[in-house]
C-alpha cells in the first residue's frame, strides 16, 4: 500500500493561518483512503504532537493535529458530519486517538 500510495500519501490537507498542516485528508481513487491512516510513522512526522483520526465514510479517512483551535475543530466536525451524513457508505460520526487503529 506504501508503494502504491507514493507521495504525498493525502489526497488533502487543511492548514492553518501560518501555513501548517492541523489535518490531512486521504480519499483516493482507490478506494482505500482511510487504510492510510494505518501509516502512523508518516502521520507522527506530520503531527509530532499526537494527531486523531476519522473515518466517517468507508472511502474517506482523516488524521487531525490534537492541537486545533476552536474554529479549527468545528471545521473538522463539520466535515465528519457532513461526510457521515451523505456519505453512500457511512462508517462512524466519531473522532478517534490514533492509538485507537492498532489492536492491544
Amino acid at each position: 500500500m506504501a508503494r502504491m500510495t507514493g507521495d504525498p500519501v493525502a489526497t488533502g490537507q487543511l492548514l492553518r493561518d501560518d501555513g501548517s498542516v492541523y489535518a490531512l485528508v486521504m480519499m483516493h481513487e482507490d478506494g482505500c483512503g482511510p487504510s492510510r491512516l494505518l501509516f502512523d510513522k508518516y502521520l507522527f512526522q506530520m503531527f509530532p504532537e499526537g494527531y486523531r483520526v476519522a473515518i466517517p465514510e468507508m472511502s474517506v479517512g482523516l488524521a487531525i493535529s490534537v492541537n486545533l483551535s476552536e474554529t479549527q475543530e468545528k471545521k473538522i466536525e463539520s466535515i465528519v458530519s457532513t461526510c457521515f451524513e451523505r456519505g453512500t457508505r457511512p462508517v462512524s460520526p466519531l473522532i478517534y486517538g490514533s492509538k485507537d487503529l492498532v489492536a492491544a
